[in-house]
């Protein structure tokens, strides 16, 4: 641009040129002007709820199963502590449906290993096997629907049996004197 009119792209046609002239250019290099992406762009409504957790890179969960959150809760929270989580998928049971706890912990440990692989995970057979070992929590409200439950009872519940079940993950050149995975890392004494 200059005072006075606005130049074509190739001719100064028009142009007077003097001493102290101000000239203003607007444009980009070519090298710069943005070219259409390659492959287009997916929009998150368009995605599948697999391409949505794969592309913000989220991790699977747990679907809702009515008034089963109060188990959700200690399954995500038992995740977060990975010397729990490793003992529950570590551990070697007789399957599902032999010894109430023992399924409890199986059905936990297929949870797991659903949700380390990014996937989520229907818990209907845990919380089955836990409507198992612990009738109490199996009381039903209005229609028939399961009552809502204190996840912390339940949460105290699972923590004495898997007191009894998992144990205690050996280290290194230390004597243990633990009887439990659990007395390791949520017990505590004191003189």
């Amino acid at each position: 641009m200059v005072k006075g009119g606005i130049l074509k792209d190739n001719s100064l046609k028009g142009m007077t040129s003097n001493d102290g002239i101000m000239v203003m250019l607007i444009g980009t290099k070519e090298e710069d002007i943005a070219t259409e992406p390659a492959q287009k762009p997916l929009f998150m409504e368009d995605m599948s709820e697999a391409e949505l957790a794969s592309a913000m890179d989220m991790p699977g969960g747990l679907e809702n199963l009515g008034n089963a959150c109060y188990i959700n809760v200690i399954v995500y929270c038992w995740k977060s502590e990975p010397e729990l989580k490793n003992s529950i998928v570590d551990f070697a049971s007789e399957g599902f449906g032999f010894e109430p706890i023992s399924g409890v912990i199986s059905a936990m440990k297929d949870v797991y290993s659903r949700l380390d692989k990014n996937n989520n995970a229907h818990p209907m057979l845990l919380v089955t096997q836990i409507l198992s070992a612990f009738p109490r929590f199996a009381e039903r409200g209005e229609g028939g629907r399961f009552a809502q439950q204190d996840a912390n009872e339940l949460f105290l519940e699972l923590m004495t049996v898997l007191k009894q079940k998992l144990l205690p993950i050996k280290a290194e050149n230390q004597i243990n004197t633990y009887l439990s995975v659990i007395d390791q890392y949520f017990g505590g004494s004191f003189n």
